[in-house]
């Protein structure tokens, strides 16, 4: 009897903690990377969140979930040229400190100078 009730315990245990979870994540905001486009096969333009507020990010991640405030992003702004025969990727480092609401979407954008120098952006999507 006392194994039955430690199991109806855990088990209500994991069900609230399962239905707090979409508020805690409502409190924070979406930010999306600025991925390559597979269709273009000339210059094209990516931004990668490699860390936010010093913590390393998941290279396959497209997308994360931040707190609001003002957190501070390292990314990469990569310019992928054609050259040649094939491709190269050239990436430039840099930490950007925005502003972030809770609630909101936000999509990481690339500027592109004519002598190549790519700056990011960020935009507010919803």
């Amino acid at each position: 009897m006392k194994t039955q009730k430690k199991i109806y315990i855990t088990i209500s245990f994991i069900l609230i903690a399962m239905t707090s979870f979409p508020v805690m994540a409502a409190n924070n905001a979406l930010i999306k990377n600025k991925v390559f486009d597979d269709r273009r096969k000339e210059i094209d333009t990516a931004v990668v969140v490699r860390k936010v507020n010093g913590l390393a990010m998941d290279e396959n991640q497209d997308h994360f979930e931040v707190s609001p405030g003002e957190p501070t992003l390292e990314i990469e702004c990569i310019v992928r040229t054609f050259v040649g025969m094939g491709t190269v990727d050239i990436g430039k480092l840099k930490q950007i400190t925005v502003p972030i609401e809770a609630g909101h979407t936000y999509r990481l954008g690339a500027k592109l100078t004519p002598d190549g120098e790519c700056t990011a952006t960020i935009d507010l999507i919803r």
